[in-house]
């Protein structure tokens, strides 16, 4: 046994940055919900928000990670840059994280095969996507969720919508949001959540758990329900086992339940942004495509212009200059 090597121990990564802060209630959903979290208004519950590295900014966007320490115990929340995913079924979504980490070359070829990855590539390319720090940033619940109250079931999507406006621009970096929260620069989003009856989940024309798609706003409002806010960085994060639901909080299912909903629309997003910005859009898309084999590149082109001729269209003349692209012309 003395001569036995012993076995290497294996490297602990740094602990992912993380900031502290609380959530206060400003607005009343005690009708919808007898989670204690928002009994009242007015009511402060500690939270800490774990940010990604910054190798981890980029495209596409890692998740972020919200845990608030209500009195029924630790809450996780998932949250996210996106307002959608990139994929509905979740062996998919696997096969797409395992892509993004083997490198760019295999993430574009994964999305040039999977034409419903579009609609997630716009929203991740567009405006919204690039904040000018963290403190500017919108974010998203990843998961829905099941509001109870007196056996009465309501589905629910969380939205933080910033509240600095565009004077915060320190960057991506998470040593950039600690030192604003250093000097007393604000940090707050906006905790608002939009509510689905079961009636109009059966009813609606999409699958209201397909995570690739929207409900949109004009017919279901967002709805106040508090303010997050930061406070500093979170040196030691406590050691807590967190839980995704609350009493009267619980996931929704994640499935669809409607077969042949289609394919997420890429191309109506498209055309509903302006015309600045759908060049901004396609200015980013081309400059990640730099470098590409020519098979992924050609086909991520036919996905373009399958969704939008003028998006199609669009990267083609960016992408130009490349030999075998002038060749096919």
């Amino acid at each position: 046994m003395a001569q036995r090597p012993l076995p290497a121990m294996p490297r602990r990564g740094p602990a992912a940055p993380a900031a502290r802060g609380r959530l206060v209630v400003t607005g009343d959903i005690t009708c919808l919900t007898r989670a204690r979290l928002f009994a009242e208004r007015g009511k402060a519950t500690p939270l800490w928000l774990r940010l990604p590295d910054e190798e981890d900014a980029g495209f596409p966007p890692a998740p972020l990670t919200l845990t608030l320490h209500t009195e029924e115990g630790p809450w996780e929340v998932k949250l996210r840059r996106l307002p959608v995913e990139f994929l509905r079924r979740p062996d998919q979504r696997t096969a797409f994280h395992e892509a993004a980490v083997q490198g760019p070359a295999a993430l574009w070829e994964f999305c040039a095969r999977h034409p419903a990855t579009l609609h997630a590539i716009l929203h991740g390319f567009a405006d919204a996507a690039w904040p000018a720090s963290w403190r500017a940033a919108p974010l998203f619940g990843e998961e829905a969720y099941a509001l109870e109250r007196n056996g009465r079931q309501l589905w629910c999507r969380l939205h933080l919508l910033p509240l600095q406006g565009e004077g915060a621009d320190e960057g991506l970096e998470p040593r950039a949001l600690f030192g604003a929260l250093a000097r007393g620069a604000p940090a707050r989003w906006r905790l608002s959540v939009q509510i689905m009856s079961e009636a109009e989940a059966r009813e609606a024309p999409f699958d209201a758990f397909d995570a690739t798609r929207l409900w949109p706003i004009a017919r279901w409002p967002l709805i106040e329900v508090g303010l997050v806010a930061l406070e500093g960085r979170l040196d030691i994060a406590p050691r807590l086992a967190a839980q995704p639901a609350l009493p009267g909080i619980a996931l929704a299912p994640r499935a669809p339940r409607r077969p042949g909903a289609g394919e997420p629309p890429a191309g109506p997003f498209y055309r509903g942004l302006e015309d600045a910005e759908r060049a901004r859009l396609m200015d980013r898309l081309a400059a990640a495509l730099h470098g590409l084999p020519e098979a992924t590149t050609r086909r991520l082109l036919e996905v373009c212009a399958a969704a939008d001729a003028e998006l199609g269209a669009g990267m083609l003349r960016r992408l130009r200059p490349r030999p075998f692209l002038r060749a096919a012309e």
